[in-house]
């Protein structure tokens, strides 16, 4: 389909439009009166260990080491941002870790997280508001340390309190324990 030329300049102004987004209003030529644009989401930045106390810190049957805490916040200082992050201290697979965090406005958003690795520590499936979020991530790394920036995944939320669940899933072959630890989440529109 070929179009006309006397067309060409309406679509120049149809694609300007939707590229700058509904910000001037038509009032009659009067080109001084704008509309404002709709909510601009933000970036939601949030500190695990800010997150605490958990919503649901649950230990799956099985031995547990007599006054070990499960998700409880760990000083890390000069490893985590922020100096500190939770831990999910766990002998058996199925235990979860969840925190609540909340929303200022309806969007899209890609969530990332930054977890802490070590020889100790297990494979963990994130979950947004109780659905899977993302493929496992693997938490074994020879030395104590952490991850860099994880891309879990891209979800539609509503405005208000929403969850994230850590799920403790299996281990590395090479991994000598079942931890897990996680040090902030972040919402990127």
């Amino acid at each position: 389909m070929r179009l006309s030329s006397r067309f060409l300049p309406v679509a120049a102004v149809v694609v300007a439009v939707i590229a700058a987004g509904p910000v001037l209003a038509w009032n009659g030529g009067d080109s001084s009166t704008t509309v404002p644009a709709p909510d601009a989401l933000q970036a939601v930045y949030r500190e695990a260990e800010d997150l605490l106390p958990a919503l649901e810190s649950f230990a799956a049957p099985g031995d547990r080491q007599a006054g070990v805490a499960v998700g409880a916040r760990q000083e890390v200082n000069g490893l985590f941002s922020g100096n500190a992050g939770v831990l999910l201290t766990n002998l058996d697979e199925g235990t979860r870790l969840t925190l609540r965090f909340t929303v200022p406005a309806r969007g899209g958003y890609a969530v990332l997280a930054r977890i802490g690795v070590g020889p100790d520590h297990g494979v963990v499936q994130p979950a947004i508001d109780g659905r899977p979020l993302g493929e496992r991530v693997d938490g074994y790394a020879r030395a104590v340390g952490r991850s860099e920036e994880l891309m879990l995944g891209r979800v539609g939320l509503a405005q208000g309190d929403h969850t994230v669940t850590f799920t403790v899933v299996g281990k590395n072959t090479a991994a000598t324990g079942l931890n897990a630890r996680v040090d902030y989440l972040e919402l990127e529109p």
